[in-house]
Order: structure tokens, then C-alpha cells, then sequence
């Protein structure tokens, strides 16, 4: 990636929460692209041209790819397709004591919607915060769980001097999507606690007669209508109906090959009415449907209160590398880095880094016609400290 004799970055200035390098060439300004995402000390810094660059697009593929590694969350929803849906992925976030840090918010925010099981993939669903003095406004990597962090409104958020706040999380003001529904913490964990934990196998209510256990027959047209039913929603790996005089009569219990699928079944079927009567659902324990017991009580949660916001302290540059972009001239390549308490000297350690990066690499080749790109850079050494 370097063109020449010593090191290519020549200047780094940081101002506020961004960093701007630049580079002695053009060329090596280009190159310099392809280290979008090069992990440094725990974050993944995000390198790109500045907001005000008007110049030809240059073609560049991230440090992961260069690598032949899967990229990190923290940089997935980074391409255009998921730009143009930023204002549905946003929110804004009230109350926030001024004591507060970017990457602080954001792992309390995870942690919490791991706790109430509103991730919609394994992973952080919250990606970026950017922080003001009173408020911040962070991005999620989907809409879906963006929506979700919508039911967390007025979580308890302890700050560093041990005040408890109450967050506001809403739309932005500029938002004009669809209305989608808000809901407290307290009413979060309260309909959790009811609704129960998440399990494979789904117990219903009000879709099944007297009638329909009065005869065989009718007995056998109900068990075919119910596996046409449940089978859209997944794998089904059990039905069980019990019948007239045994445990659990008048409920239906299936089973799936893993929760999201009971769940799907859950979320669809409690929309729907048999004979004017509206489908009760709930999760029911494996355990006991295994076991052949029939009459339990739905499954039940005991959710604690949430717990308190570690202490906060003062945050290391490696807890607060982030990135987004900046303002150079044509030449220029931005790369975010949020610096706690003016540490300017992070900068210098920083240009370090990336010169020493660049002068380890080679610039990605083009790629053949027909060629995929999975595997590019795969056989490349990595750097010793990109191993540990």
C-alpha cells in the first residue's frame, strides 16, 4: 500500500470526537481505504472519504475482506443499501447524564436487549451512538430491532456519580416512517414476566370444541386441520391434542425445532379467533411436554430488576474508538476517533498505527472477471497482533 521511502500518513489532526489524516499522495490515499474496519485495541476503526469530497469514487474493500474474514457487527448496515434506511434504524435518546460515553450507552442498551430477548440475531443490535451533552441519538443495524428498543422507553441508567435517570428513547424529530408502538421498561419486563421465557413448544387455547373430541373421526380431522396450520411457521417436530378426560383436554400443544419458530407460530396465532373466540398462546416448558405432562402451568419467568450501569470512570481510547466521517481536501481520508479529555496525543499513536498497517499490505488486486471475492487475502500473513 505504500508508494516510496518512509511513511505515507504525513498529518493527523483531531477535532473533538474525529480524527483527519492525511497522506503524502493521492494513491496511498486511495489504498488507505481498503483499512476500513482494521480492529485497534478492541474497535474497529471506520476509515472513509470526508463528508465534503467531491471527488471520483474509488473502489476499496474493507480490512475483513483484505483479511478473508467475516466483518464485525459493528461495521454491518455500513453499505448504501442500509444508508437510505438510517432514519428508520435511529433513535433518539433523552436524559442522559452528562457524564455519559458513547460506547458506555451503547453496551448498556445491548446488554438490556439481550436481557428482555429483543435481539432478532445473535449480536449487539445497537451499532453507533453519536453523544451530546444531554442527549444522543444511536443507530441500530436493523429496523426490526431498532422498533424493539422503542419498548425500553425510561430505563433506569445509573451515571457515574451514582444518579439514577430515567432514558427517553423515541424517534428523531425528522423521522416520518411509520408509526410503530412505545412501550415503558416496567411494561416490557411486566409483559415478559406474563408472556413467560421463550421455549420451543407453544401451548393454545380456544381452538379446540367438546365436538371435535366427541368421535374418532372428529378427533382425526382436527389433528390434520392443526398440521396444516402450524406447519408455515417451521419445523414441526411434535403435535400433541390431548383428548376428552385426559390432562390438558381442550389445549393444543406443538412443538418446534427451536424457539424463533415457536415464536413465529406464538406472534400469528394470537391474531387469530375459532368460533368468535380469540387464540390464547403461550410458551409451555419443554420439560413438561417431553414428560407427557399436560396440565402445568404455562412457563414462567422471575425477571430481577435491571441491574445497575457499571461504573463508568474515565474511558480508554480503546473503549472509545469509533468511526464516522470528516473534512479534508481532495487527498484526504477521515477516520473517526472519538478522544476522552482532548487526549492528543492519541493522535500520534494513532498515525503510527495505520503507517505501519499500510506498510504490511499490499493494495487488494483487482478482481478477475468471474472471480468471487470470499476469499481474498486469505492466504496473507496476518500481523502478530492481529493473532492475539
Amino acid at each position: 500500500m505504500v508508494k516510496g521511502e518512509g511513511d505515507p500518513i504525513i498529518e493527523t489532526r483531531v477535532s473533538g470526537k474525529f480524527a483527519f489524516v492525511q497522506l503524502r499522495s493521492i494513491e496511498e490515499t486511495n489504498n488507505m481505504l481498503n483499512l476500513n474496519g482494521i480492529p485497534y485495541e478492541g474497535a474497529n476503526l471506520r476509515i472513509g472519504r470526508p463528508s465534503k469530497y467531491t471527488g471520483p469514487v474509488t473502489p476499496a474493500v474493507t480490512w475483513h475482506e483484505l483479511m478473508g474474514q467475516p466483518p464485525p457487527t459493528t461495521l454491518q448496515g455500513s453499505t448504501s443499501a442500509s444508508q437510505q434506511n438510517k432514519l428508520m434504524r435511529e433513535l433518539f435518546v433523552g436524559n442522559t447524564p452528562s457524564d455519559t460515553t458513547e460506547h458506555h450507552l451503547i453496551s448498556f442498551l445491548n446488554q438490556a436487549m439481550l436481557k428482555v430477548e429483543l435481539n432478532t440475531n445473535p449480536g449487539d443490535a445497537v451499532v453507533n451512538c453519536r453523544l451530546s451533552e444531554k442527549f444522543a441519538f444511536v443507530e441500530c443495524r436493523s429496523v426490526e430491532e431498532a422498533n424493539n428498543l422503542l419498548l425500553m422507553d425510561q430505563i433506569p441508567y445509573i451515571g457515574m456519580d451514582g444518579s439514577q435517570n430515567y432514558l427517553r428513547i423515541n424517534r428523531p424529530s425528522k423521522y416520518q416512517g411509520p408509526v410503530t408502538p412505545i412501550q415503558t421498561w416496567d411494561q416490557t419486563l411486566l409483559k415478559m414476566t406474563e408472556e413467560g421465557p421463550k421455549t420451543q413448544v407453544i401451548r393454545l387455547s380456544n381452538m379446540v370444541t367438546d365436538e371435535d373430541l366427541a368421535t374418532p373421526e372428529a378427533y382425526q380431522e382436527l389433528l390434520e386441520d392443526a398440521e396444516d396450520t402450524f406447519k408455515p411457521f417451521g419445523n414441526v417436530d411434535a403435535l400433541h391434542i390431548p383428548k376428552a378426560g385426559t390432562p390438558g383436554a381442550l389445549f393444543v400443544f406443538v412443538k418446534y425445532s427451536n424457539p424463533n419458530e415457536a415464536e413465529a407460530c406464538k406472534k400469528a396465532m394470537s391474531t387469530r379467533t375459532f368460533d368468535g373466540k380469540p387464540v390464547v398462546t403461550k410458551f409451555y416448558e419443554v420439560a413438561n411436554f417431553d414428560a407427557g405432562i399436560f396440565d402445568a402451568a404455562p412457563a414462567k419467568r422471575s425477571l430481577a430488576p435491571p441491574a445497575p450501569a457499571p461504573a463508568m470512570g474515565t474511558p480508554s481510547i480503546s473503549n472509545l474508538l469509533a468511526m464516522n466521517g470528516g473534512g479534508l481536501a481532495a487527498g484526504g481520508v477521515a477516520a473517526g476517533l472519538p478522544i476522552a479529555g482532548g487526549d492528543v496525543g492519541a493522535s500520534a499513536s494513532a498515525q503510527n498505527f495505520l503507517n505501519q498497517m499500510m506498510a504490511q499490505q499490499a493494495p487488494p488486486a483487482a478482481p478477475q472477471p468471474g472471480a468471487g471475492g470470499g476469499g481474498r487475502g486469505r492466504g496473507m500473513t496476518l500481523p502478530a497482533w492481529a493473532t492475539k
